[in-house]
């Protein structure tokens, strides 16, 4: 797996330590769900998003420490503050989001980002015993939608200082609540907090799914199309709700608390292919050894191919098969060319595609660092190579003499 950065972002708010944190990862390639569980269990965040780009916009899936979830607000607003940050996405573009709940998008407001989300509308149900039980409190009125509860309460005291049972939640078949009363203040239009044990959380600081079920909820009795909210978590935060249709337009800021890179043990996989790394090298050597047509010099020592890696960052690739590198391709470039030695698989493994994998990536990625052309040397009785590099559509060419010395 390529070398990647993981941010925490705080969410719904413009000040670090307020709002809602969430992870957000920007994948170069696929990652399975097992790896990306794993991630989101060791940042041990509410939600940890996973992003990779995909046609115009980007698949974009969300993790808690325990399950997959369909659909988060703050990672999603949280993901779209990273791809403009970064420069992954122009100040005026719009991010576009590929979900389990269906085409999301997000677009800046002036210092705000507004979100695109699915109304998410309930419908009055009977309150289970679980949960009056769990939260012990009179109810106003109780719905549910196809992912939450909401609870309506007489006063924003009651919301504040509500303080539940959260075993007796757990047993409530539901992925959350929502409780919610009209705010005494002013500034909002209603106040709410979130409990989400089917999540394996058990308060989320602020939430933009929950707002996609509180807007249509209070704009229906308030008469309103437009409000503002407030989340009173310990963390709080505020944003904006704003109704069209079977949509919800939230909006809300961010902050970015920190960048990290992952480290060569959390980027590995037993199987595909990620950057080769100094560390690989007995391995490199050995297969590179045991390839006829490759050429085995002082230039192949393990200081001087640590050194080229070293230059050459995010351009020299293996693959790996049950954590056995049975790949290789090293690729560097001087500024004005590329220059490719040592693609390289193992006999046993030749035929599925790896070698050609190989070379679009390291091809790739010189292209993206604004190199235009590449070359390769291969030993004129090296027949086998001869004929990959030709059938991948590379040119022979016959009005260069190569000249070399020793030094």
């Amino acid at each position: 797996m390529k070398a990647m950065k993981i941010y925490q972002v705080d969410a719904f708010t413009d000040r670090p330590f307020c709002g809602n944190p969430a992870g957000v990862c920007i994948l170069k390639e696929a990652a399975d769900d097992k790896w990306m569980q794993n991630i989101a269990s060791e940042m041990n965040l509410a939600e940890t998003a996973f992003l990779l780009k995909q046609g115009g916009g980007y698949n974009l899936r969300w993790f808690t420490p325990e399950v997959e979830i369909d659909l988060c607000g703050h990672a999603t607003l949280a993901s779209a503050h990273i791809l403009w940050e970064t420069g992954e996405l122009e100040q005026d573009r719009e991010a576009v989001f590929h979900t389990k709940s269906g085409r999301l998008s997000a677009k800046k407001n002036g210092d705000c980002i507004l979100l695109d989300f699915p109304a998410e509308v309930e419908s009055r149900v009977d309150a289970p015993e679980d949960l009056k039980k769990a939260l012990g409190v009179p109810f106003i009125y109780t719905g549910r939608n196809r992912m939450d509860y909401i609870v309506e309460v007489e006063n924003e005291d009651l919301v504040r200082n509500l303080m539940p049972d959260h075993l007796s939640l757990k047993k409530v078949d539901t992925r959350g609540v929502i409780v919610t009363s009209r705010s005494d203040d002013p500034a909002f239009d209603f106040i709410s907090r979130f409990f989400v044990p089917g999540a394996g959380i058990d308060e989320d600081p602020v939430t933009g799914s929950s707002h996609c079920c509180l807007g249509p909820y209070w704009g229906k009795k308030l008469g309103k199309q437009s409000m503002t909210a407030y989340q009173a978590s310990r963390r709080g935060g505020a944003l904006t709700v704003s109704l069209a249709g079977d949509r919800v337009y939230l909006g809300g800021k961010a902050v970015t608390v920190f960048c990290a890179d992952w480290t060569r043990a959390m980027m590995s996989k037993e199987t595909g292919m990620e950057e080769i790394h100094p560390n690989d090298y007995n391995e490199l050597i050995s297969l590179w050894s045991s390839i006829p047509g490759i050429g085995i010099s002082k230039a192949d020592s393990e200081e001087r191919i640590r050194r080229f890696l070293l230059k050459n960052p995010g351009l020299s690739f293996c693959y790996k098969e049950d954590n056995r590198i049975v790949g290789t391709i090293l690729c560097g470039q001087d500024g004005r060319r590329g220059y490719i030695y040592h693609t390289a698989v193992a006999p046993e493994q030749r035929g599925r595609g790896i070698g050609r994998i190989l070379v679009e990536e390291s091809l790739r990625n010189l292209h993206d660092a604004g190199i235009d052309k590449c070359h390769i040397f291969v030993f004129t009785d090296n027949e086998l190579g001869n004929k990959f590099w030709e059938s991948i559509g590379w040119e022979k060419r016959d009005d260069i003499v190569v000249y070399s010395r020793a030094l």
